[in-house]
Protein backbone atom coordinates (compact mmCIF):
# COMPACT_ATOMS: atom_id res chain seq x y z
CA UNK A 1 0.00 0.00 0.00
CA UNK A 2 1.66 3.17 -1.06
CA UNK A 3 1.28 6.76 1.38
CA UNK A 4 -0.27 9.20 -0.34
CA UNK A 5 0.15 12.81 0.50
CA UNK A 6 -2.77 15.04 1.55
CA UNK A 7 -3.31 17.50 -0.58
CA UNK A 8 -4.74 21.28 0.42
CA UNK A 9 -6.79 23.52 -1.34
CA UNK A 10 -5.37 26.99 -0.50
CA UNK A 11 -7.71 29.28 1.61
CA UNK A 12 -8.31 32.32 1.19
CA UNK A 13 -6.52 33.93 3.83
CA UNK A 14 -8.52 36.45 5.36
CA UNK A 15 -5.74 38.85 6.55
CA UNK A 16 -5.33 40.29 10.36
CA UNK A 17 -8.91 41.57 10.90
CA UNK A 18 -10.23 41.75 14.08
CA UNK A 19 -13.72 41.97 13.74
CA UNK A 20 -13.98 38.59 11.78
CA UNK A 21 -11.94 37.13 14.84
CA UNK A 22 -14.09 38.44 17.33
CA UNK A 23 -17.36 37.48 15.34
CA UNK A 24 -16.08 34.26 14.92
CA UNK A 25 -15.49 34.41 18.79
CA UNK A 26 -19.31 35.23 19.78
CA UNK A 27 -20.35 32.15 17.22
CA UNK A 28 -18.13 29.74 19.28
CA UNK A 29 -19.57 31.25 22.90
CA UNK A 30 -22.92 30.38 21.56
CA UNK A 31 -22.22 27.28 20.61
CA UNK A 32 -20.62 26.58 23.92
CA UNK A 33 -23.88 27.43 25.74
CA UNK A 34 -25.86 25.25 22.86
CA UNK A 35 -23.37 22.40 23.67
CA UNK A 36 -24.25 22.98 28.03
CA UNK A 37 -28.15 23.19 27.10
CA UNK A 38 -28.08 20.56 24.93
CA UNK A 39 -25.78 18.02 27.53
CA UNK A 40 -23.17 17.53 25.34
CA UNK A 41 -20.25 18.83 28.51
CA UNK A 42 -17.14 17.79 26.80
CA UNK A 43 -18.12 20.29 23.62
CA UNK A 44 -18.33 23.36 26.20
CA UNK A 45 -14.56 22.93 26.77
CA UNK A 46 -13.74 22.96 23.04
CA UNK A 47 -16.08 25.83 21.87
CA UNK A 48 -14.81 27.40 25.72
CA UNK A 49 -11.34 27.55 24.36
CA UNK A 50 -11.39 28.51 20.77
CA UNK A 51 -14.00 31.25 21.51
CA UNK A 52 -11.19 32.60 24.19
CA UNK A 53 -8.58 32.33 21.77
CA UNK A 54 -10.18 33.95 19.18
CA UNK A 55 -10.75 36.89 20.79
CA UNK A 56 -7.65 37.23 22.11
CA UNK A 57 -6.27 37.15 18.97
CA UNK A 58 -8.89 39.56 17.89
CA UNK A 59 -7.51 42.24 20.57
CA UNK A 60 -3.93 41.97 19.79
CA UNK A 61 -4.63 41.98 16.04
CA UNK A 62 -6.61 45.05 16.78
CA UNK A 63 -3.81 47.27 18.34
CA UNK A 64 -0.73 45.34 16.72
CA UNK A 65 -1.96 45.12 13.42
CA UNK A 66 -1.62 40.99 13.25
CA UNK A 67 -2.69 37.65 15.58
CA UNK A 68 -0.68 35.59 16.80
CA UNK A 69 -0.14 32.18 16.15
CA UNK A 70 -1.07 29.27 18.55
CA UNK A 71 -3.54 27.64 20.34
CA UNK A 72 -2.75 27.57 24.02
CA UNK A 73 -4.21 29.94 25.99
CA UNK A 74 -2.33 30.14 28.45
CA UNK A 75 1.09 30.78 25.99
CA UNK A 76 -1.84 33.69 24.05
CA UNK A 77 -1.87 36.10 27.31
CA UNK A 78 2.08 36.20 27.57
CA UNK A 79 1.32 38.32 24.59
CA UNK A 80 1.71 42.20 24.90
CA UNK A 81 -0.44 44.73 24.62
CA UNK A 82 -0.60 47.76 25.48
CA UNK A 83 3.57 47.51 27.38
CA UNK A 84 1.68 44.66 29.52
CA UNK A 85 1.15 41.32 28.58
CA UNK A 86 -2.37 40.33 28.55
CA UNK A 87 -1.44 37.93 31.37
CA UNK A 88 -0.43 40.66 33.94
CA UNK A 89 -3.57 42.42 33.33
CA UNK A 90 -5.35 39.56 34.59
CA UNK A 91 -3.62 39.33 37.59
CA UNK A 92 -3.84 42.98 38.18
CA UNK A 93 -7.23 43.14 38.05
CA UNK A 94 -8.85 44.14 40.82
CA UNK A 95 -11.78 41.89 40.16
CA UNK A 96 -10.92 38.37 41.48
CA UNK A 97 -13.09 36.65 39.55
CA UNK A 98 -11.55 37.34 36.40
CA UNK A 99 -8.28 35.96 38.03
CA UNK A 100 -10.18 32.39 39.02
CA UNK A 101 -11.78 32.12 35.87
CA UNK A 102 -8.53 32.46 33.77
CA UNK A 103 -6.94 29.94 36.29
CA UNK A 104 -9.87 27.90 35.12
CA UNK A 105 -9.04 28.03 31.71
CA UNK A 106 -5.92 27.57 32.45
CA UNK A 107 -6.04 24.18 33.20
CA UNK A 108 -9.26 23.03 31.35
CA UNK A 109 -8.58 22.08 28.05
CA UNK A 110 -6.04 21.03 26.15
CA UNK A 111 -6.44 21.47 21.94
CA UNK A 112 -5.31 17.46 22.31
CA UNK A 113 -8.54 16.16 23.68
CA UNK A 114 -9.44 16.26 20.59
CA UNK A 115 -7.87 13.16 20.34
CA UNK A 116 -8.44 11.61 23.08
CA UNK A 117 -11.83 10.59 25.26
CA UNK A 118 -12.37 13.09 28.48
CA UNK A 119 -15.65 12.93 29.90
CA UNK A 120 -17.00 16.48 31.50
CA UNK A 121 -19.76 16.22 34.02
CA UNK A 122 -22.48 18.33 34.35
CA UNK A 123 -21.23 20.53 37.52
CA UNK A 124 -17.62 20.90 36.39
CA UNK A 125 -18.94 22.16 32.54
CA UNK A 126 -20.90 24.46 34.09
CA UNK A 127 -18.11 25.99 36.10
CA UNK A 128 -15.99 25.99 32.70
CA UNK A 129 -18.71 27.57 31.28
CA UNK A 130 -18.37 30.47 33.37
CA UNK A 131 -15.30 30.55 33.11
CA UNK A 132 -14.92 31.01 29.85
CA UNK A 133 -17.93 33.50 29.34
CA UNK A 134 -16.28 35.32 32.23
CA UNK A 135 -12.98 35.40 30.45
CA UNK A 136 -14.47 36.42 26.89
CA UNK A 137 -15.97 39.32 28.61
CA UNK A 138 -13.26 40.50 29.92
CA UNK A 139 -11.21 40.48 27.20
CA UNK A 140 -14.01 41.89 24.84
CA UNK A 141 -14.82 44.90 27.33
CA UNK A 142 -10.77 45.51 27.97
CA UNK A 143 -9.27 45.34 24.54
CA UNK A 144 -12.11 45.85 21.79
CA UNK A 145 -14.73 48.11 23.44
Amino acid sequence: MSKKKFKTTPRKWIGNKPEILQNNSTEYVQMMTLAYDNRIYNQVLHNGHISLELIIKAAFCKYKGKQPYGHDIFRLVGYTINSEPIFKSIHNDPNTNIRNSFSIIYAAWDMQYRYREHRVQELEAKQYLNAFEEAYKWIKTKYLN
